[in-house]
């Protein structure tokens, strides 16, 4: 909690391991962690064997600046779970350097347990183009608000499982 990250110039996190690139993680269960600040021009590079290219859980009143530059070829460039009031201004697109690995999902919004939906959280201009499935999939999400951006040159844009209020602007 309370700590700030800010990148000076560009700088690639390149990672080859099969867990998660770029982990965020306030724990399975217990209030999570607060005012987290990664700011700048980072550029999260996983390969197939990564999970997930960005893995927030617990995640509150945060802000994430990244893009993605690849991830496993099943998963999330960016991942949520029981993320609440965090902003996110995270790209996950091959028009933005081609992808090491392409990822299944360019944002997955989830629940780190029964009830805990990423939720009241803002994302800024999200731009998902070129994943193999979904660009934005919310599987238990609930009043989220997405502004600007483009979900295109994915096989689907947008995939809304449950949860609701999701705003659209």
């Amino acid at each position: 909690s309370h700590s700030a990250h800010q990148a000076q110039g560009k700088v690639i996190l390149s990672y080859t391991g099969s867990s998660n690139a770029l982990i965020f993680d306030g724990g399975s269960v217990g209030s999570g962690v607060t005012n987290v600040k990664f700011l700048g021009n980072f550029v999260v590079a996983g390969t197939a064997t990564t999970t997930d290219a960005i893995f927030c859980q617990a995640l509150l009143r945060s802000r994430i600046e990244a893009s993605v530059n690849g991830a496993g070829t099943t998963k999330a460039g960016l991942r949520t779970q029981w993320c609440v009031l965090t902003d996110f201004y995270v790209k996950v697109s091959s028009n933005e350097g081609a992808f090491v690995s392409i990822p299944a999902n360019g944002y997955l919004l989830d629940q780190r347990a029964a009830g805990e939906f990423t939720a009241s959280c803002n994302f800024w201009n999200p731009i998902v183009e070129g994943v193999s499935g979904t660009g934005i999939k919310i599987v238990n999400g609930s009043q989220n608000n997405f502004f600007g951006g483009t979900s295109e040159g994915n096989n689907r844009g947008v995939e809304i499982a449950t949860g609701g209020n999701n705003l659209a602007n």
